[in-house]
């Protein structure tokens, strides 16, 4: 018996058959949709109102868990069970927190909508020579 172990015996042995040569598909990448032209303003609404939305899911969601949790807390007296339900109740509290900062930015939207979103700057450098800022000081007194 011929104990040379070659590449023919080693695919009889383990019964491989001979590779086939793979087909290589070049795919051509998908058509995006066109974006339609929305104000930035309306897009950050609509985003913090589902983001509100969810929250108040989550709230909703936690309120049973987090009255079994007290539960449990109080007859085990367990250091792991009372951690745990503390955890729970901040992750509430920052579900809450998280829902007033959302209704601050709805309102700030709001407001901004009406008004011009005119920039005071009531402080600023101006980075350049003596001479330049002057020439632009005369300019700006002689368009007044």
């Amino acid at each position: 018996m011929n104990n040379v172990l070659n590449e023919d015996n080693l695919n009889e042995v383990f019964n491989l058959e001979e590779e086939k040569p793979v087909e290589v598909i070049k795919a051509e990448p998908p058509e995006l949709p066109e974006k339609k032209e929305d104000s930035s303003s309306e897009n950050s609404y609509q985003t913090l109102s589902k983001v509100k939305e969810t929250q108040f899911e989550v709230i909703e969601k936690t309120k049973p868990l987090l009255d079994a949790s007290i539960e449990i807390s109080l007859m085990s007296q367990h250091p792991q069970t009372i951690a745990a339900t503390a955890s729970l109740i901040s992750s509430i509290t920052n579900a809450s927190e998280l829902i007033a900062k959302i209704e601050l930015n709805t309102l700030k939207l709001k407001q901004g909508k009406g008004k011009d979103s005119a920039i005071n700057i009531d402080k600023a450098v101006f980075i350049g020579s003596t001479a330049e800022l002057q020439k632009e000081l005369t300019k700006l007194i002689e368009r007044r």
